[in-house]
Order: C-alpha cells, then sequence, then structure tokens
C-alpha cells in the first residue's frame, strides 16, 4: 500500500470549523460514516484494473449515498494515494514511448503501423502498448486490488490523520505534553531533528516540549513537516497526552488546535523510522581514535535553569574532571543555535554539530568555536579536535 494522501487545502478547510476562543474544531470521520465508507470501498473494487482517472471521474459526487459532500471528497483523495497498483507490467512506459518516438522519426509509416512494428518488438498486441503508453502518469496508472486491511474503520482514520497532519504542517508552535518518560520523548523529537526545548512537567517522569512547528522555518518545511507528524504518532503511545499547536488557517487566521489520546486519528500510523547508523559509525571511529576514553550514548541531560539540555554523546577521561560532550543538531535556524549557546553559557567542553544541509533560515550558523559546521559525513577526527580546542 503506498503511503497516505494528503488532504486537498480547501477540503480540509471545509472540515476545520473555528469554535469561541479561536479553537479549531475538526469534523472528523465517526463510526456513522463508516456504511458510505464501505460503499466507496466496494466501489474501488469494482474498478480493479480501469484507471484512475476513470474513477475518479465516477467518485466525482457521492453517489446515491447519504455521504456529507466534504468528507466524502476527503475520504476519496485519501482513498487513492492509498490504492496499491497491479503488479508491474511490460514494457515499461518510458521505453515504449522512447521506441515509438525513434521508430516514428525514422520512417514516413502511418500512426497505426509504427505502434504495431513496435508493440510486434515489445511482444505484445497495439492495444495493449498504447494502454501502457503513459500508465506511469499519476491518473493513468491501473488499480490494483483493494488490501483486505483496508476497512471502513481504518479508512477513516486516515483521513482524520491526514486532516490533522495537514493543520500541523501550518503550525507556528506545538506544546506537547506526555506520560512518557520524559527523556524518551525528548530523544525522540531530537532524533527527529525537530528544534525544540524541553521542560520538566510536574507530575514524575513528564515532560513537556515547546516544539517550533513547520510554518515558523523558510526552508525544508515539508521534511520539517512530516517529522512532527511522525512524533505526534510517537507520543500517543503514551497513556496520557496533549498536543497543542498554533496554527495558521487559510481563512481565520491563527486558531489553536488540541490533540488528546482520545482523538480519533492514530491507524497505522507507525513513527518514522530512525537511521542510527551514522550515529553507530561515528561511535565506532572515535572509539578507535580516542581508545583512552569512555564513551557514553545519550548521557543523562545537562539542567540549564528550567530547561534541560541533551547531549548525544559524552567522552570521559579518568586523568581530567571534565567531560567532553558534544549534541548533534538536526533541523536549525540561527536564532536556535544562538539561543542554545547562550543556553550553555559557561558550560565546558560542549559542541554542537552542525549539518549544514539542514538549515531552515536564511542565515548561516553563528560562528562559534562550540559551532562544528559540517556537510555530509561527520568526522570523529572532528569532533575530537574541536572539544580539544
Amino acid at each position: 500500500m503506498r503511503g497516505g494522501g494528503r488532504l486537498e487545502p480547501q477540503t480540509a478547510s471545509r472540515l476545520s470549523l473555528v469554535a469561541p476562543g479561536a479553537e479549531l474544531w475538526l469534523d472528523y470521520l465517526t463510526e456513522a460514516d463508516e456504511l458510505w465508507l464501505t460503499e466507496l470501498l466496494a466501489e474501488c473494487g469494482r474498478h480493479t484494473g480501469r484507471k484512475v482517472v476513470n474513477l475518479r471521474e465516477h467518485l466525482a459526487d457521492p453517489l446515491a449515498l447519504l455521504a456529507p459532500k466534504h468528507k466524502w471528497r476527503a475520504a476519496v483523495q485519501v482513498l487513492l494515494r492509498l490504492l496499491p497498483e497491479p503488479p508491474r507490467r511490460e514494457p515499461a512506459p518510458r521505453e515504449v514511448r522512447a521506441q515509438l518516438f525513434r521508430s516514428a522519426a525514422a520512417c514516413q509509416d502511418r500512426r497505426a503501423e509504427v505502434v504495431a512494428r513496435v508493440a510486434g518488438g515489445f511482444g505484445v498486441g497495439s492495444h495493449e502498448l498504447e494502454r501502457s503508453l503513459f500508465a506511469d502518469l499519476a491518473g493513468e496508472r491501473a488499480i490494483g486490488v483493494v488490501p483486505a486491511d483496508l476497512t471502513a474503520a481504518r479508512l477513516a482514520l486516515r483521513v482524520n490523520q491526514e486532516l490533522v497532519d495537514g493543520h500541523l504542517k501550518r503550525a507556528h508552535l506545538v506544546l506537547v505534553t506526555s506520560s512518557e518518560p520524559g527523556h524518551a520523548l525528548v530523544r525522540r523529537a531530537r532524533q527527529l531533528g525537530l528544534i525544540c526545548v524541553a521542560r520538566a512537567s510536574g507530575e514524575a517522569g513528564a515532560a513537556r516540549l515547546e516544539i517550533s512547528g513547520p510554518f515558523a522555518l523558510f526552508r525544508k518545511t515539508e521534511r520539517y513537516g512530516r517529522a512532527l507528524a511522525s512524533l505526534l504518532a510517537y507520543a500517543a503511545r503514551a497513556q496520557d497526552f496533549e498536543l497543542c499547536a498554533t496554527c495558521e488557517t487559510r481563512d481565520r487566521g491563527r486558531c489553536t488546535l488540541r490533540i488528546t489520546g482520545a482523538s480519533p486519528i492514530f491507524a497505522d500510523s507507525a513513527p518514522l523510522a530512525f537511521d542510527s547508523r551514522a550515529r553507530t559509525r561515528l561511535l565506532r571511529d572515535l572509539s578507535k581514535l580516542a581508545p583512552n576514553l569512555q564513551l557514553v550514548a545519550e548521557p543523562l541531560p545537562i539542567p540549564v535553569g528550567d530547561e534541560l539540555l541533551f547531549p548525544d554523546f559524552q567522552l570521559v577521561d579518568p586523568r581530567e574532571p571534565v567531560p567532553y560532550r558534544f549534541e548533534l543538531v538536526g533541523f536549525w535556524t540561527r536564532p536556535h543555535l544562538t539561543r542554545r549557546l547562550a543556553q550553555l553559557g559557561s558550560t565546558e567542553r560542549y559542541v554542537l554539530c552542525v549539518d549544514q544541509a539542514r538549515g531552515c533560515g536564511e542565515d548561516d550558523a553563528p560562528q562559534d568555536p562550540r559551532v562544528l559546521r559540517y556537510q555530509g559525513r561527520l568526522r570523529a577526527a572532528d569532533v575530537l579536535a574541536r572539544l580539544r580546542a
């Protein structure tokens, strides 16, 4: 099954209402919608093997069902992107086009003769060749069998998920509180590269995260938005959590979106996979270059006022009282790094490793000895040299 579909902005807007106090209320799909969703899935099943464009035209209106118009459109938009493609067939559309154009340019034969000759070369009939000519375009692709696990209930949750994700991609600021052990939630946010501030919550083991939203950034907003949606899926695993986002709506200004564990949105939302190979490689290289240092991954956080700093690695020299610490910065902006440096203050032997490619603003990273800028692969030798400088 392909990834979830994005809702068109106009459709998402019509499923979102603003309550008193500028709070955003979402018109979720519920059990009451499952009857017409079941028929929608059945209709897609009857179109197996046909083109997406034909199904889209057929589903332009809510058939004869009592389906709310905007919910229907939202479900169709998401479903069309969830439907799988049938097994790939030969010849590939790109090859077909190339061969047809070459053959047509090399002779003066009529179109039907050119098509027949090229089809013979591929071992297929002319009709089949013409069907595959543009089969790689979105509307021309054929529809595969509807997956057995794509039920009406699951489709409703996927639509709701896309509705929430669409608003989160227009968020200025996101606050997350969770009963998930605080360090785990913060570590996950940092693994995803989110620009965030962690504060200890009043409850034991709880954490409060203040996260910059995609709308507060200048670049990388699409990737950043996906990472933020993934954190929501992770936080929802806790027994109790709440997300409060200040979102920019298209026609109502800034509004507040609240999501809790009771919100019907978490279907098939496995958190974004975290690739730890780069960290593993860095740890291995550091061990080779500095065998006398004790390496600790994800050491205890450092309290700074009411906030916490989370170094990724700590290097301890038994002969020296102060360990070396460094942090692998994810997405960043210059104001974000400047604030982090101010937090560090007089903290000794702490370096921020900044990937130039993950900058989300217009300005470069600040020139500071505690900032190690790199491109591509972070070299262990550079980290050690900067820590010992």
